[in-house]
């Protein structure tokens, strides 16, 4: 009987220690857990982060690159246009061909002569069209005067009447 109570006091030390250890152990496992989380859930923040950083700048290059684009378009058809009025024109007009795209001031230069010459052609369309209702006004040449004249060289749609001098073009 002494050995079995001085054998289940040792078990109870035994098992007190046990538990006791289990406790500790137990309790770093629990912080070392907590720790672990602290730490994963930095890492997912500076992964969002990083993310919204990475989209931002692409965002930035995105946009510089439409930017880059328009812009080029926008020297293309510069100078396509100038090249038109240029070919359109009798006045000489110097050529941009190379550096063309970084000089603004050329730019400038060549839109404000396609702007003349838009300019120009509009006022000649409109004297075009003020002639054209001028010639329209005027009343008909009788076509006794006429007759034996075919159908071209200034005789209009209607062939019992010729229009007058210049009007042949306005027929369509």
């Amino acid at each position: 009987m002494g050995y079995q109570k001085s054998g289940d006091a040792e078990i109870d030390v035994v098992r007190q220690e046990l538990e006791n250890y289990l406790m500790t152990t137990q309790n770093h496992i629990l912080v070392q857990n907590s720790k672990v989380h602290n730490y994963q859930f930095s890492l997912e923040k500076l992964r969002a982060a990083a993310k919204k950083g990475r989209e931002f700048e692409e965002f930035k290059q995105d946009r510089v690159k439409d930017v880059n684009m328009e812009t080029g378009q926008m020297i293309m058809a510069i100078r396509n246009l100038y090249g038109r009025c240029c070919s359109t024109t009798k006045t000489k007009m110097p050529r941009f061909e190379s550096g063309f795209s970084g000089n603004y001031f050329k730019l400038e230069k060549c839109l404000t002569f396609i702007c003349e010459r838009i300019v120009d052609l509009n006022e000649v369309v409109v004297a075009f069209k003020e002639e054209e209702d001028a010639a329209n006004a005027l009343p008909p040449i009788p076509s006794s005067r006429n007759r034996g004249l075919n159908s071209g060289g200034g005789v209009g749609k209607n062939s019992g009447t010729l229009r007058p001098e210049g009007s042949a073009f306005l027929d369509r």
